[in-house]
């Protein structure tokens, strides 16, 4: 069945979806054809990049705990349904951001191996 995948998780798909829907009130003026795109993309983006998230800030909270041990606890308060919310919110933001990054980065490829 699709939700006994690892990757896929229905919570954080949910979770991703009232994000990228709590992100349309945010616009003034948004076209039906955003709309529906911040939907999908921050249901996508909260169901995927959730796990990845919250492995670095756990670890830097690892990393941080000589200095402030209260840190981890506190990262550890948060839960993952919020962290994908968040990350639904600005999904569209998100998949731009790295669309830009491996745009320049296979620009950067394509014109070493040319030479």
């Amino acid at each position: 069945m699709l939700h006994d995948v690892a990757i896929f998780s229905v919570i954080y798909l949910i979770s991703g979806l009232l994000g990228g829907i709590v992100r349309i009130f945010f616009d003034r003026k948004v076209k039906p054809k955003q709309a529906v795109g911040y939907i999908v993309v921050g249901a996508i983006a909260g169901n995927f990049f959730v796990k990845p998230i919250l492995l670095i800030v756990n670890y830097s909270a690892l990393a941080l705990t000589y200095f402030a041990p209260q840190f981890l606890d506190l990262v550890r308060l948060l839960p993952p349904e919020v962290v994908a919310l968040i990350i639904g919110m600005g999904g569209m933001e998100y998949c731009k951001w790295i669309n830009q990054f491996l745009q320049k980065k296979l620009k950067q490829f394509e014109s070493t191996k040319n030479e």
